[in-house]
């Protein structure tokens, strides 16, 4: 796991291909566990489990990042933090994350924009377990 996916994290090469960089996260879960969560997350791109060390993070906690940067790369705004989020459900308010194929962004198709809500779901039971499953999701016509 990256548990590090942010838009500045993601280098793109003279040739146009992307590359995950800053493994700074992966090293700090594998190594001191003392240390605050605070300074491996970044808000917007973190789902609700890294706000917690007690919380169980698998790869459906990269695939939410992942999901975040996409929604960025369409809206061009940053996703609402999972901290609001879990305020909001815990005082039964909406969620105030706006999902993707409720906005209009006629240029992506529905699956497309369906793929990327599946990624940030809230709960991470709800979201793609694999990676597998979200380019799978992408690859449905």
């Amino acid at each position: 796991m990256h548990r590090g996916i942010k838009p500045g994290n993601i280098y793109i090469k003279s040739n146009g291909s992307p590359i995950l960089i800053d493994f700074g996260a992966t090293r700090y879960s594998i190594g001191v566990k003392s240390q605050s969560l605070s300074i491996i997350l970044t808000p917007g791109y973190a789902p609700k489990e890294q706000y917690s060390s007690k919380s169980k993070q698998a790869p459906y906690t990269d695939i939410y990042a992942i999901g975040a940067v996409m929604y960025k790369m369409v809206t061009n705004a940053t996703p609402i933090e999972a901290s609001e989020r879990s305020n909001a459900i815990t005082d039964d308010e909406p969620d105030p994350h706006v999902r993707l194929s409720e906005m209009d962004y006629p240029n992506y198709s529905d699956n497309f924009k369906k793929a990327i809500d599946w990624a940030m779901e809230f709960k991470h039971k709800d979201r793609p377990q694999s990676v597998r499953e979200l380019q799978n999701a992408f690859n449905t016509k």
